[in-house]
């Protein structure tokens, strides 16, 4: 079966992902006074339908999981997750045991993993993610960014998307000594063409977005490449479709470490790298429904895997939600001008002698006025609008692995952000992480300062 037939069945088929049933058949209305007879699909049958689903769905990710070695991940320990019907509509995923925070649910491995499509993309290396690094463009012309000579030699990841770049431009490489960031953006869609057919079909099981701002990147990749040789019809489609799923599902995705320490290291004498962010597909996580208070946490290791635990105590049978936004994230419709406490979209008040925080009068109006919790002082909806669009983009171009540049932020908008603003929070949080691990910042010789700012960023 062609790629376009595969995407065409999987589309007019019932499917049900994280909401809403959808059949690309619109039901007749009965005419009037024949409705006795029309046969109507009996409940059970959708019922079946559902649950077959459900089936294959389990058994593809099984699959996946036992291909990269993560089916059992502790000795002896039953499987913690089971795929069911959500309360929330479609698929979920439930607990098949009682869980203590702390306890692992699962770990998934990406079915494809690379550069993220924003505009905003930091550049990296196109071979091992490395950022904040000089780069150098192939020197086979594909048009795509490394940092070394291992990764211009390397077999993974680089030689597929630059066998296919070069070929896609009839042999005609680019432009000599130069990469392009648009064509970096369009790298993770060309890698989904490595997928198998099962990965495939995992692949387009999962929801996806639909409308002309979705698969921007492939609109860029057609400046690069030329129309006599570039991907086929499939190829385009295949690739078209993984912009929407991943748009859908992706996660952004962090490598950390280059390894945990043995038992005989402390982190101080771990090397500590960090990969510039990416967009990983993980279908078992894509399974988990998002809650703004979900039930786990979720983080990353070295290897780009997913690691989902229990943040509070989950009894046998209880879905799995996940977050898919920050949790550290300020709201502008909340029940309280306070957001409940947390003042995570508090600004300054801008009176100079005033240390009060400026807050919606009415968080539920979006164009209510903003006042100072002190002086009274009002703002407009539109102008604390432009301010915390401001502080979005400065923070859109700051290294968040750099902890000089972090320091530097934080001094530079004291007076524009209250202490408890979401971007000062999470800015906080990444140096309570990075200290003690990054190169020049271990507790060894700086122990004293290091914990003495870890213990400031605690008490605001």
């Amino acid at each position: 079966m062609s790629v376009c037939e595969c995407v065409s069945e999987v589309t007019e088929r019932l499917e049900f992902k994280k909401g809403v049933v959808v059949s690309s058949h619109q039901e007749e209305l009965p005419v009037p006074g024949e409705e006795e007879h029309i046969t109507r699909p009996q409940e059970t049958d959708a019922t079946n339908v559902e649950e077959e689903e459900l089936a294959r769905s389990e058994e593809l990710l099984l699959r996946h999981l036992s291909q990269k070695g993560l089916l059992e991940l502790e000795a002896g320990v039953p499987r913690a997750w089971k795929l069911a019907k959500s309360s929330y509509g479609g698929r979920g995923v439930v607990t098949t045991r009682d869980l203590d925070p702390g306890d692992l649910i699962l770990v998934d491995a990406p079915l494809v993993l690379g550069p993220r499509a924003s505009a905003h993309t930091p550049p990296l290396c196109v071979r091992c993610h490395q950022g904040a690094v000089p780069l150098s463009a192939c020197v086979r012309g594909c048009g795509l960014p490394v940092c070394s000579e291992g990764c211009q030699e390397g077999p993974d990841r680089h030689e597929f998307e630059c066998r296919l770049l070069l070929s896609w431009r009839g042999g005609v490489p680019h432009e000599v000594g130069s990469w392009s960031p648009e064509l970096l953006r369009a790298v993770t869609p060309i890698r989904c063409l490595q997928l198998t057919p099962e990965e495939r079909e995992i692949f387009l099981s999962l929801q996806s977005h639909a409308g002309p701002q979705h698969a921007a990147e492939l609109r860029f990749l057609k400046k690069y490449i030329s129309d006599r040789h570039g991907p086929n019809a499939e190829d385009q489609a295949f690739m078209k479709q993984a912009c929407c799923v991943m748009d859908a599902n992706a996660f952004e995705s962090r490598a950390e470490l280059d390894k945990f320490p043995g038992p005989d290291e402390d982190w101080v004498h771990v090397k500590v790298t960090c990969t510039a962010s990416l967009r990983g597909l993980y279908p078992l996580g894509g399974m988990l429904n998002h809650a703004c208070t979900p039930n786990t946490r979720r983080g990353y290791d070295c290897q780009h895997r997913m690691i989902i635990r229990a943040a509070v105590p989950i009894v046998k049978g209880t879905e799995i939600t996940n977050s898919y936004t920050a949790l550290l994230l300020g709201h502008p419709s909340q029940e309280t001008s306070t957001e409940k406490g947390s003042l995570l979209s508090a600004l300054r008040c801008c009176t100079s002698d005033c240390t009060g925080c400026i807050l919606p009068e009415n968080p539920l109006d979006s164009e209510s006025p903003w006042g100072c919790s002190t002086c009274q002082r009002s703002m407009t909806s539109q102008r604390a609008g432009v301010v915390q669009s401001a502080l979005g983009k400065v923070l859109g171009r700051l290294d968040t692995t750099d902890p000089v540049s972090i320091n530097r932020f934080l001094r530079g908008h004291k007076r524009v952000v209250a202490t408890t603003n979401q971007i000062i929070v999470e800015l906080k949080c990444n140096l309570v992480c990075i200290y003690g691990h990054a190169a020049g910042y271990q507790y060894s010789g700086k122990a004293h300062l290091i914990l003495l700012t870890c213990l400031t960023i605690r008490d605001d």
